[in-house]
């Protein structure tokens, strides 16, 4: 059958280690009863929100749509200054949403990554006020500013600015009212708090079971709002996990590194050589008149990870730059001057990160598709990210290519 309304989560990193206990729980277990599912969906490389949730509704990968990072390209500037990929315009590929707006159907979005500006009906964006901007301001001229208001005005009281878990009460609240409310064909909804949890206190801790929790009657919200709607048999819920996370023990900056062989200037904020984190990884940015240096850095590198207990798993190329990835435990930091260091270049650290390459082994992630006719007890085994928006797109019987090719869905329907 075609479905006339599709609900998409995301559970930001849920991971396949957390499935047990997601489907131990009650709203969880009850798609389960009509669904099918997989733990071993693989992200994108970098694994990273902003490049993961973009494959999520282009069906193309990082280095096609042009998001294949959180953060646009920013020397010099501290990470709680940075602009961010917010804006739709920035995606290079069509979007189903951007789709199904062609066949007449009704979009919602909230705080689904990359979408400020988007041609959707119903839209609270994810935005960040920086420098002295205002945030208010930020989400009306980029969101739809009525349902805006709207949504504040009747669940503002739940939120504490970005603290968590108020802010994923308030985001499935405002949920759950829009299916009620304006019952779009597809919406996309995007919960933070798992991800913050384990980036925090690690990925087995109090907090991310907490969490889990907490993420499981968020979704029995909406479920309860698609039953009282009477469109219960009508929408198809997929409930996903955009990457993995790993447990970290040394924290490694390498542009200090940089600073102290000489390719950074902090003086005149110049560089020869700049390596952009993902976390688990970083990207090596070359000034152009600097392009002999990739080869010396590169053998450098290769000598100096010893002093850090063979930090690096690899160097590749990833999304057409030069990329090197961590080994499981250790992550990369952007800061080039942290005082704390003195001459050293690494420090211990804890929680968890990600931005790893998605071929890490065990690394991977949660899909659900749960509705009517989908065939309950399948698994669907090994997945892509870019296989998610083509399948979607055909729960309502709608084509997308993904990729310039054209991917059956995923899952069987009876």
């Amino acid at each position: 059958m075609n479905y006339k309304h599709v609900i998409v989560i995301s559970y930001d990193a849920f991971a396949a280690e957390d499935w047990s206990l997601a489907a131990s729980l009650p709203h969880m277990a009850l798609l389960l009863q009509r669904g099918t599912y997989t733990n071993q969906l693989r992200s994108v490389t970098p694994s990273l929100t902003y490049a993961a949730h973009t494959t999520m509704v282009t069906g193309y990968e990082p280095e096609e749509h042009g998001i294949a990072h959180n953060n646009p390209f920013q020397p010099f500037v501290r990470e709680k200054d940075q602009a961010w990929f917010w804006f739709s315009q920035q995606i290079r590929k069509p979007t189903l949403y951007d789709l199904l707006q062609q066949h007449r159907m009704t979009t919602a979005a909230l705080l689904w990554p990359v979408t400020a500006g988007a041609n959707i009906r119903y839209h609270l964006p994810e935005v960040r006020a920086i420098g002295k901007e205002n945030q208010v301001w930020k989400v009306l001229r980029y969101g739809s500013p009525m349902y805006c208001l709207e949504l504040e005005m009747r669940f503002g009281s739940l939120r504490k600015g970005s603290e968590q878990p108020q802010l994923d009460h308030f985001t499935a609240e405002a949920a759950a009212y829009t299916f009620r409310k304006k019952q779009p064909h597809l919406m996309l909804v995007h919960w933070i708090e798992l991800d913050e949890m384990k980036h925090h206190y690690g990925t087995n801790s109090p907090q991310v079971r907490e969490a889990m929790h907490h993420t499981d009657e968020h979704l029995g919200r909406i479920v309860r709002a698609v039953k009282e709607s009477g469109k219960w048999d009508e929408t198809a819920f997929v409930v996903v996990g955009d990457h993995s996370q790993i447990n970290l023990h040394t924290k490694v900056f390498l542009n200090r590194w940089l600073r102290d062989q000489g390719y950074l200037n902090v003086e005149n904020r110049t560089f020869r050589a700049w390596f952009q984190s993902t976390g688990g990884g970083a990207y090596l940015h070359i000034s152009p008149e600097e392009a002999g240096l990739l080869e010396m850095i590169e053998r450098k590198l290769a000598i100096v990870s010893k002093d850090v207990g063979d930090c690096f798993r690899r160097t590749l190329r990833v999304n057409g730059r030069f990329f090197v990835e961590a080994n499981p435990g250790f992550c990369f930091d952007d800061d080039w001057e942290n005082p704390a260091l003195n001459t050293s270049w690494s420090a211990k650290t804890q929680g968890a990160t990600h931005g790893y390459s998605k071929e890490i082994e065990s690394y991977t992630s949660n899909l659900l598709v749960s509705g009517a006719d989908i065939q309950a007890s399948l698994t669907l085994g090994n997945m892509d990210m870019v296989d998610i928006a083509p399948s979607i797109a055909a729960l309502f019987g709608v084509n997308m290519q993904s990729a310039g090719r054209n991917v059956r869905p995923l899952w069987t329907i009876q």
